[in-house]
């Protein structure tokens, strides 16, 4: 695209009263610059004159102003992003790292819970071992009182059946 440069009233730049005009219609195709102004256009055989560099080096001066313009512009967004992205990273690497410590409690409670569910499951394993003991221990001595009504029984049945064999044998 071809720029030039107006001194005419209508558009300025605000640097040195200049202003960059397109002349892509009037010559397509081409990066040349044409430079437009009160002057005659550079001469298109022989040396420029050195109003002619001057007015080029004017013109160049305005595009280096405008694109270090647009370059700081730029540059000044990039920083502004670039810092909110950091502010964002750091906002997560916080969130992570409290997770982190919320997921570093929440395992040690679990643990402590587990221990203390297995510690009651051990004593109730101990209850329950001491208790079929204690129990063993019932139906062994209920066992040996039985066997003693029962040899008190047969005794007593014996006895019994010698007072009817004696009393039969007195009625007879």
């Amino acid at each position: 695209m071809s720029m030039s440069i107006s001194t005419s009233s209508g558009h300025h730049s605000g640097h040195d009263g200049m202003s960059i005009v397109s002349t892509s219609e009037h010559h397509s195709g081409h990066d040349e610059m044409s430079i437009s102004s009160d002057h005659p256009p550079l001469p298109t055989s022989g040396e420029p004159t050195l109003r002619d560099l001057d007015t080029r080096i004017s013109h160049l001066d305005t595009k280096i102003y405008h694109l270090d313009t647009k370059i700081n512009t730029l540059q000044r967004d990039l920083d502004a992003k670039v810092h909110g992205l950091d502010g964002r990273l750091i906002g997560l690497r916080n969130v992570l790292r409290d997770r982190d410590v919320q997921q570093r409690d929440f395992e040690a409670e679990v643990r402590g819970e587990l221990t203390v569910l297995h510690n009651i499951l051990d004593d109730r394993g101990i209850q329950q071992r001491e208790f079929e003991a204690e129990v063993r221990g019932e139906l062994t001595g209920l066992r040996g009182e039985i066997t003693g009504l029962h040899s008190k029984f047969t005794g007593l049945s014996d006895r019994l059946d010698r007072v009817l064999n004696i009393l039969e044998r007195m009625n007879p």
